[in-house]
């Protein structure tokens, strides 16, 4: 009872405090040792923000590129030139690479706590809801590496948080709208959803949005041209769509070969042999490329739902488990 009484009398901010360094730790603890080494995008980013500091151009030559060309791909650029100061101080490193993603994984805990309190009106729920996202597994794998997911879960949940505070000050909404257009800067996937979740939220809070000063709207429609307007325009024109189709289901490039093979497989075990052979009805109807396409859209939904995190980047981390679901069990082979 009395340390009932003793926790009751702790202040929320100071609650807010001790899960950040909760959240500090178990990201910046052995940073530049766990994963073991960079993997090729992290070597990818750490190199472009080296030309960049140098040049002022991209590996490719591009003078400060509105999308990076990479080796394999074109690449956002927020998350590439938000590294740049960090490689100006600690080189083409772990810690150059890493430490950007880690800063923004310890912001999206505090951004997320003011959210929840924002919609809920409840602290306590906000501390538990931000604790949980601290210690998540998920969380901290993509926080001790140099992805650009923290920096655009950090823009999302900020800038969600704003728009509703915007709503009782409406001074907030163009602050709002840069913080949300900012994360299709951060990743790619989020060109698609980000203009639909603000037509969500359009949809849902129109009626307090027009009760707004028209100062206030005609400054968030000037804000969205300014930072979405470049971004929509590379997407159409230039080097930003090129990324949905490396990723694309339906632009896969392997999808001749794939149905071929299983044409060929399947002629094989009905013991054909030799060369030119030539598929049957039954094997045209099998394997296809809209069969192809099918089965990759549920094996991706499959993945979407049942998450396996990377083992060799969680191995040797603070916190080691799988998350299956809601079932979250201790990796045996985890050292």
């Amino acid at each position: 009872m009395e340390w009932t009484k003793v926790f009751g009398k702790i202040k929320e901010k100071h609650w807010l405090g001790f899960v950040v360094i909760i959240a500090a730790i178990l990201r910046l603890w052995q940073l530049d040792r766990v994963p073991a080494s960079m993997f090729g995008d992290e070597l990818d980013v750490g190199y472009q923000a080296f030309s960049i500091l140098k040049t002022g151009r991209d590996y490719y030559g591009n003078f400060m590129p509105l999308h990076f060309h990479s080796l394999a791909e074109w690449r956002t650029p927020l998350y590439l030139y938000t590294t740049v100061p960090f490689v100006a101080i600690f080189g083409i490193s772990p810690w150059g690479v890493r430490l950007p993603a880690a800063l923004f994984g310890i912001f999206s805990i505090i951004a997320m706590f003011y959210l929840v309190r924002e919609i809920s009106k409840n602290g306590k729920l906000a501390l538990w809801t931000s604790f949980v996202m601290a210690i998540s597994p998920w969380h901290i794998q993509y926080s001790r590496a140099g992805f650009e997911v923290t920096q655009l879960l950090f823009f999302l949940i900020l800038g969600i948080y704003l728009f509703f505070k915007a709503l009782g000050r409406p001074n907030l909404l163009w602050v709002s709208v840069v913080s949300l257009l900012l994360a299709p800067w951060t990743y790619s996937t989020a060109k698609v959803f980000v203009p639909l979740l603000m037509l969500f939220l359009f949809v849902l809070y129109y009626k307090d949005i027009f009760k707004m000063p028209k100062k206030s709207i005609l400054v968030a429609l000037l804000a969205a041209v300014v930072v979405g307007g470049p971004m929509a325009w590379d997407v159409l024109f230039g080097g930003g769509a090129q990324r949905f189709g490396y990723i694309g289901v339906f632009s896969n490039p392997v999808t001749e070969h794939e149905v071929g093979v299983g044409r060929l497989n399947d002629a094989k075990m009905r013991g054909e042999k030799g060369i030119g052979i030539s598929p049957k009805f039954v094997d045209r109807v099998m394997h296809n490329k809209y069969n192809f396409w099918l089965e990759n859209i549920v094996i991706t939904q499959q993945r979407q739902i049942l998450y396996f995190p990377d083992w060799g980047a969680l191995e040797n981390t603070p916190i080691c488990y799988t998350w299956v679901t809601t079932d979250i069990r201790p990796i045996k082979h985890c050292k």
